[in-house]
């Protein structure tokens, strides 16, 4: 029984902290996050193959129930991870003398472009995919081009 009960709690928190993820996170004030292309041919909702190829944007990957697991991979990283390493040591003055107390400058320096500093953020950003943001510009050219497809 106790080993049920763990293994239902690991459950939901593994669920909860999948549904805290903030999708748009990424996404600028201004902007809206493409989460669906609906096409209309004569009034009723078309899903031709011919018709969904000719689309300029196509919404982020869905994984299971709509969850964009991709999307939120590249959420995850740090996109200027160079920086953030910068700026610990600029935040507290003290922390770069003791590390290079206990490490040599060189590998403190070298140790910003580690794996577990710049790695894994870029293996992050190459897994994971960026938001589509809706352009206006490239909804018209979809529809201009769906027009002439179908005519």
């Amino acid at each position: 029984m106790k080993k049920i009960s763990t293994k239902i709690a690991a459950f939901i928190l593994i669920a909860i902290f999948i549904c805290a993820c903030n999708a748009v996170k990424r996404v600028p004030d201004a902007k809206q996050l493409l989460t669906k292309n609906q096409i209309v041919v004569n009034g009723k909702a078309t899903k031709t193959e011919n018709v969904l190829n000719q689309l300029y944007q196509k919404p982020n990957s869905t994984l299971l129930l709509g969850f964009r697991l991709r999307l939120n991979l590249y959420n995850l990283a740090n996109l200027n991870p160079d920086s953030t390493y910068q700026a610990k040591f600029t935040n507290h003055p003290g922390k770069y003398e003791r590390k290079s107390k206990w490490l040599s400058a060189k590998q403190v320096d070298r140790l910003g472009k580690s794996f577990w500093y710049h790695g894994i953020h870029d293996f992050l950003k190459k897994t994971g995919e960026p938001p589509v943001i809706i352009d206006t510009t490239k909804t018209k050219k979809s529809n201009f081009t769906a027009q002439l497809l179908l005519f």
